[in-house]
């Protein structure tokens, strides 16, 4: 829908685009973005992969 468009319309624009997506991997991130969205983010893209543990997990096993 309109991800796609405002995505594609960049990526033929040859415009650059910061994406930060909570996913658990790159599967994950296809799913939720949608495997268009997810291929044109991914093209040309230099990926940081941040998978560490949640703090907002450790904070609420500290308070219980």
């Amino acid at each position: 829908g309109n991800l796609y468009r405002i995505i594609d319309r960049r990526y033929r624009g040859l415009r650059p685009t910061w994406v930060s997506v909570n996913a658990l991997d790159e599967a994950d991130a296809d799913s939720r973005l949608s495997q268009p969205v997810f291929d044109r983010i991914r093209e040309g893209a230099e990926i940081l992969k941040c998978f560490w543990q949640s703090y907002r997990e450790r904070v609420e096993k500290t308070v219980k």
